[in-house]
């Protein structure tokens, strides 16, 4: 039916959901942005204690009317790995560690996108598939390309290695956010 619903829902009661809110664990990774080279050092110091700090999130969420926010991993994450062992390895510890220290400790507040293994489409593919059955995770965070042994090439997301990914993403109808990426160092 046609009409104002602005009238049943009063303002105050939305609250809003965002995404692309990045997290840290404390699981390394073998090389860092070059994007934290543009940022002010002022603003990069302290910046992984404070996307760690999880009771200061809520109280920005609860100070900017925010519901709830969808977890992810800043960049590189799982991209700059070039052994898909090494990179399977992280994403289990690191969406296991997402999953325990938001989604489970504050329920409704925090979802997660899951960091995934790129280096193998079907790695990728079985950790997508995981964490949606296991953790209840809202899709997958992948940073732009994956570094290779060649560092002049990188391996992106059309290649047809990530026809198992897309097909799991489709089946479990999970979106795959593409987050852009810069040259790892």
């Amino acid at each position: 039916p046609q009409g104002d619903w602005s009238s049943d829902v009063c303002s105050s009661d939305l609250r809003l959901i965002t995404l692309e809110e990045h997290a840290v664990t404390p699981f390394p990774v073998p090389s860092t942005s070059v994007t934290f080279e543009t940022f002010n050092a002022s603003f990069v110091e302290g910046l992984k204690q404070r996307l760690g700090d999880i009771n200061l999130r809520i109280k920005v969420m609860d100070a900017n009317n925010i519901g709830a926010q969808i977890i992810s991993l800043n960049q590189p994450t799982a991209q700059a790995f070039v052994d898909v062992v090494q990179a399977t390895e992280f994403c289990q510890k690191a969406n296991q560690f997402v999953y325990d220290n938001y989604v489970v400790k504050y329920p409704g507040r925090f979802f997660a996108f899951a960091t995934l293994p790129t280096q193998d489409g079907v790695a990728a593919a079985k950790e997508l598939e995981r964490c949606v059955e296991e953790y209840g995770f809202v899709g997958a965070m992948i940073n732009g390309f994956t570094q290779t042994a060649d560092p002049e090439r990188g391996l992106y997301l059309d290649h047809p290695q990530f026809d198992a990914l897309w097909e799991v993403a489709e089946r479990l109808q999970k979106p795959v956010f593409i987050h852009r990426s810069e040259s790892v160092v």
